[in-house]
């Protein structure tokens, strides 16, 4: 049986093998709801998953009720007290 879990990112520095790995793994299904980045969102990001929305705060993830887990970059980890305070599941990536 597969898990949906709807997912933040914070560190949009991800390469495309990322998303594309998580979208066919057989356990987990993730719902990329929004990802963090202060640059514009990757190309392969808005075409494949253009329902994901792409933010330049980390608290519209953190406030976000239906986001349950983050996956966070090593250059963010400053923000993981803040997500695990919000009750939220961290993924360091």
């Amino acid at each position: 049986m597969v898990t949906n879990i709807t997912a933040g990112v914070i560190g949009c520095s991800m390469k495309e093998e990322f998303f594309a790995t998580s979208v066919h793994n057989e356990i987990e299904k993730f719902h990329w709801k929004k990802v963090h980045s202060t640059k514009a969102a990757p190309t392969h990001l808005q075409h494949t998953f253009p329902d994901t929305e792409v933010v330049d705060s980390v608290q519209a993830i953190v406030n976000d009720q239906d986001i349950s887990l983050v996956f966070v970059s090593s250059d963010h980890l400053r923000e993981v007290p803040v997500i695990l305070e919000a009750g939220k599941a961290v993924r360091i990536i």
